[in-house]
């Protein structure tokens, strides 16, 4: 069942005013693709940019209050997919859906991405959702409990760690820049910018690149969503793939490298006239060939850690996400029973 606008406004967190946007477009019979970060331009730029600004809230702040016994609980949730549901981040074995961990209070958070060696969780905390004051930090919970607090001016984006997890890549809303700030905290700093939107950065596993989208508005072909790469210090920026007409800035996103780098999985999402809203998952090899779609009912898309299979989220009832993966060429899907996810965010242990 396809979920009401009203209540996908409220589980994606995006404010009234896109999704307004997004409606009248697709009324009038434009291609619409979503569920991702609104993402930029395509000319970047890679200078020595300025660092962030002055956060307007104490980067001190803790991220998550109470008692947190992330050592012993990381140990634990090796393999397994962390959710946000309720007042509290999950965790679930994908195989056995009975076997759930708490790893404590939300406090608005939830996962988004696990360092490589599972000893450190990205969390994306949102305040004000589906309101035009909608804020989005960046927090890091770490494996002996400890919590380092990476953004607090309320406009980071989509982000990901490098593959030694000392760094996080993440996007800017508020001025179409890709960041890198030190996973220990520290003052962020531009590595490339945009005229226009960038977003959805995931770092290569070998290091050497990282990939982002880019939606370019107003082309000589229309408003169109491609994904890029570039090197980790905003040199060398080259086109992956250029995925056509776009109906709107969030077009496509949940960008995520297999484990062995060798492809990248995406969500899209249309709405053609008449038709009903479709979300749908595509891969693509490390060199932009053999793009093709793998599932026409998902999207947020995460790698399981040996690569054979990818979970990924489908609208349940009126507000709810369920949870599902399938096998990487989109067959053999299973849905996680019991597993109600919000918001539309979800990590994939990669060790296990």
């Amino acid at each position: 069942m396809t979920a009401p606008k009203a209540q996908r406004r409220a589980v994606t967190g995006w404010p009234e005013a896109t999704w307004r946007f997004f409606e009248r477009r697709a009324a009038a019979g434009v291609l619409l693709v979503t569920f991702a970060l609104v993402a930029g331009v395509l000319a970047v730029q890679c200078t020595n940019q300025p660092a962030i600004p002055t956060a307007a809230r104490p980067a001190a702040q803790l991220c998550l209050s109470g008692p947190i016994q992330a050592s012993k609980q990381f140990a634990l949730v090796q393999g397994y997919i962390t959710y946000t549901y309720g007042s509290k981040i999950w965790a679930v074995d994908p195989n056995q859906p009975a076997n759930r961990i708490s790893l404590g209070p939300s406090n608005g958070m939830t996962p988004i991405t696990w360092s490589r060696d599972g000893s450190r969780l990205l969390l994306m905390e949102l305040r004000n959702a589906g309101t035009a004051q909608q804020e989005k930090d960046l927090c890091v919970l770490n494996g002996d409990g400890s919590q380092t607090r990476l953004t607090s001016d309320g406009r980071s984006r989509e982000a990901s760690f490098s593959p030694d997890g000392t760094e996080v890549v993440f996007s800017r809303l508020a001025d179409h820049g890709l960041y890198l700030v030190d996973a220990n905290g520290g003052v962020p700093r531009m590595i490339a910018k945009s005229s226009g939107y960038v977003g959805s950065p995931t770092w290569l596993p070998d290091g050497s690149r990282i990939a982002y989208t880019v939606y370019r508005e107003f082309g000589p072909n229309g408003s169109t969503f491609e994904i890029w790469t570039l090197n980790p210090d905003g040199t060398d920026p080259r086109q992956l793939v250029d995925l056509g007409q776009c109906g709107g800035g969030g077009c496509s996103g949940g960008l995520a490298w297999s484990p062995d780098g060798s492809t990248l999985v995406f969500h899209s999402f249309a709405t053609p006239v008449g038709a009903a809203e479709l979300n749908q998952i595509y891969i693509v090899r490390a060199d932009g060939s053999r793009l093709h779609r793998v599932n026409d009912d998902g999207f947020q898309p995460s790698w399981s850690p040996d690569g054979s299979r990818i979970a990924f989220l489908r609208f349940y009832g009126f507000a709810e996400l369920s949870l599902y993966t399938m096998a990487r060429d989109g067959s053999d899907v299973r849905q996680v029973e019991g597993v109600f996810i919000q918001p539309s965010s979800l990590a994939w242990n990669p060790v296990g």
